[in-house]
């Protein structure tokens, strides 16, 4: 009961307190007024100086951004421009590689040209000069041959003569010392011309064969042996043929004509050597041998037949 007592006290002391502070006459208007303003005044200047600030912040942001955009973009670009950079850098390089390439290998050629033309006009002024010494051996050599057939001819001319004579002495009724002394002289008249004319005709033999042998290749030997098989001088063509083969020892065509030609003399040992010589080099020729009629001679013979059956 005492602390209510207490507590009622105490809020009627606040309640007196508080109607005695209601019945306090107001202050004076104008003294109001005055501190009004300049609160006033000084809450204004502080707003404007606090516009001012922010709108110095926003213009230094608002600067700084567009520094930092610019910056972005410039970043941006770089790769961009770096990579056009990049590309036309290449592509000079390569022109500059290509354009170097071209005038290396324009060099060559025309290095390469002018050495194959060198090589072709010495090629061609060494064909002409061996030309040229072809054609003088080919006349020196036909030259040779006029005179052998010419030296030849007054032989036989003479041989002729000498014979009439003989045969008029022989058959004279009027046989005497003299026309012994006279068929002596003859007989020596005709020997002497004899050895004069094998004498001349011994070197321009030699040089004509020493020619022939420089001229005549083994196609050459092959073609004269053809002829000599078809007039049937066998032995001569055998020589050609060898000639060939001595020239071109695997010239296959050569040794097979050269067997043939044995064949035919039935020389059955060369024909048989020369037709497997042939045969190693050219096996058709084994089916031409078949059907050959120049091997008829040997064809009974049993190492033929066993090298046209293998």
């Amino acid at each position: 009961m005492k602390i209510n007592k207490q507590v009622a006290l105490a809020l009627s002391f606040l309640f007196l307190s508080a109607a005695a502070a209601v019945a306090q006459p107001q202050p004076a208007a104008t003294t109001l007024s005055v501190q009004e303003q300049q609160e006033v005044e000084r809450l204004r200047l502080e707003l404007e100086i606090r516009d001012r600030v922010q709108s110095e912040v926003d213009r230094a942001f608002s600067r700084t951004t567009t520094l930092l955009n610019t910056l972005l973009f410039i970043l941006t670009l770089f790769p961009i421009v770096a990579a056009v950079g990049v590309f036309f850098l290449r592509r000079s390089v390569i022109n500059q590689i290509v354009s170097g390439t071209q005038n290396q290998l324009e060099q060559i050629r025309e290095k390469f040209a002018t050495q194959l033309e060198e090589q072709v006009t010495a090629n061609l002024k060494n064909l002409t000069d061996n030309t040229q010494v072809e054609s003088d051996s080919l006349l020196k050599l036909n030259n040779l041959i006029s005179e052998a057939q010419a030296v030849l001819g007054e032989l036989k001319e003479q041989k002729i003569i000498v014979s009439q004579e003989f045969e008029t002495l022989r058959y004279n009724h009027y046989y005497d010392p003299q026309i012994e002394t006279i068929n002596s002289e003859d007989q020596n008249h005709l020997s002497e011309f004899t050895l004069d004319a094998q004498s001349d005709l011994a070197v321009p033999i030699q040089e004509l064969d020493a020619n022939a042998n420089q001229i005549l290749n083994a196609n050459d030997y092959l073609i004269q042996g053809n002829a000599y098989f078809s007039e049937g001088r066998y032995l001569e063509a055998n020589q050609s043929y060898n000639a060939a083969v001595k020239i071109e020892p695997n010239f296959s065509e050569a040794r097979y004509n050269n067997s043939r030609c044995y064949a035919v003399q039935y020389r059955v040992n060369l024909a048989i050597g020369n037709l497997q010589w042939a045969i190693d080099i050219e096996p058709n020729y084994k089916e031409m041998a078949k059907a050959d009629s120049a091997f008829d001679a040997i064809r009974s013979d049993a190492q033929f037949k066993k090298l046209i059956s293998e």
